[in-house]
């Protein structure tokens, strides 16, 4: 999105402690309870800080990865005086919301607001537009699981899997 000239981005993130959310304070950015929460927001800030955007002026609004919340973090995100022209989700769930939040009151997807989800599940071909999202090897996640359950030697193991980014309708260049 940053080679689309995007500069202003808001990202709604997935929970940092069960029952939590709103704006997140930036003290309470590394203290993400849930490793995928810490590990995509410090990815996020990491290629943001790359690309020369200031992370600190990027809002993270903490949801509970469901609509009502997702949709609260929108108002806060939209009410401050320089709305984001590109929205980072860290679940499709949040971001197939968003999409529908946006249109719902006249703006553009991606024309006025490029929306990126998170996980690459199926449903984000029936958004409208198509949902542009970061997809996770779903099936080989649950096969590798099931591996180290019946395998397991009573060692604490963390693999990680390649994700791939999927480009579809939800994104564009920014708006000027």
């Amino acid at each position: 999105l940053s080679e689309l000239g995007h500069r202003r981005f808001a990202v709604l993130s997935l929970p940092f402690v069960d029952g939590s959310t709103g704006l997140v304070t930036p003290g309470r950015l590394g203290t993400a309870l849930y490793t995928a929460t810490r590990d995509r927001l410090a990815g996020y800030f990491e290629e943001l800080s790359r690309f020369g955007i200031d992370t600190t002026k990027v809002p993270v609004y903490e949801t509970e990865n469901e609509a009502a919340s997702t949709r609260a973090g929108l108002e806060a995100i939209f009410a401050s005086g320089e709305p984001p022209t590109a929205i980072l989700a860290m679940s499709d769930r949040m971001a197939m919301v968003a999409v529908d939040w946006l249109t719902g009151r006249g703006l553009n997807v991606p024309g006025d607001v490029s929306v990126i989800g998170f996980d690459g599940v199926p449903d984000g071909l029936l958004c409208s537009p198509r949902l542009t999202t970061i997809a996770q090897p779903i099936a080989e996640i649950g096969r590798r699981a099931a591996r180290m359950i019946l395998n397991f030697d009573g060692s604490v193991r963390r693999e990680m899997l390649g994700v791939e980014l999927i480009v579809r309708a939800s994104t564009g260049p920014a708006r000027p």
